[in-house]
């Protein structure tokens, strides 16, 4: 029964903006991610594979959003955080300037309570997330990414993530183009590629073969070029419109954040 209440993409960037900073994402990480995984054109229900202005091309994995998510990160993130949605949404709703709009966050949480319940229906394990993600109801999770009072909170607490695992590892301050790695490979396979050994390495020791071979910026390198090889994508892409506006985006929120 859920259907994701879709908001103006600049107003998404803002909300995603207040989220990140508030758990202490800068500009910097947050929008050179984006710039890499939407090459700075993306759209808050871009989908892997479909290019974000013309919607043309074919869908290579479930990957959504400006953090790219795939259908099991959903279901994992729901698992660590859908208590505390679901609590937001109910002091959302209480605090509702209007009857409808109260109404509305209440459906929501009802509905991700439902959607907590099937997602902790399986053991709290990444295959069996991704064999849930292949399901009918996994794609209805998946779906939050999209909604503008959730996606951004799911987006987020997924980035923040990889940054306390990282700060957990002994890296405090990890650059955009690091923070993209984890996301990439995976969060403990993207820390291994940043150590000496794992800079000299080559990087088909650290994919799988589909994503491998889906990947084409991950071909033929070391992890030290790797990195490298993000850093010079991003420098591209966040020159482009969709990585202008969410800077701006992100100069707006934090003039009102400190005020």
């Amino acid at each position: 029964g859920f259907v994701p209440e879709r908001i103006p993409e600049r107003e998404f960037k803002r909300r995603y903006a207040r989220e990140a900073l508030r758990v202490g994402l800068t500009k910097e990480q947050v929008v050179r991610v984006y710039a890499l995984e939407t090459s700075g054109l993306g759209t808050a229900d871009m989908v892997a594979g479909i290019h974000p202005i013309t919607k043309k091309g074919s869908p290579i994995s479930t990957a959504i959003g400006y953090a790219q998510l795939l259908s099991a990160n959903s279901t994992s993130e729901l698992v660590k955080h859908g208590p505390g949605f679901i609590a937001r949404l109910k002091r959302m709703a209480a605090g509702a300037r209007s009857p409808d709009a109260a109404k509305r966050y209440e459906r929501k949480a009802q509905i991700l309570t439902r959607m907590l319940a099937v997602a902790k229906s399986v053991p709290n394990e990444w295959s069996r997330h991704v064999a849930l993600g292949r399901t009918a109801k996994g794609y209805g999770i998946h779906a939050i990414n999209i909604d503008g009072d959730i996606g951004p909170w799911l987006q987020v607490l997924k980035l923040e993530g990889l940054k306390e695992l990282a700060e957990k590892k002994g890296r405090p301050r990890l650059t955009g183009a690091e923070i993209e790695l984890m996301n990439l490979a995976g969060p403990a396979t993207g820390l291994e590629m940043m150590t000496p050994a794992g800079r000299a390495a080559t990087t088909p020791n650290f994919f799988e073969r589909s994503a491998y071979g889906r990947n084409t910026i991950v071909r033929g390198k070391t992890g030290a070029e790797l990195l490298k090889a993000l850093d010079v994508r991003m420098d591209d892409n966040i020159k482009n419109e969709g990585a202008i506006v969410f800077a701006q985006v992100f100069d707006e929120v934090a003039i009102e954040m400190a005020r």
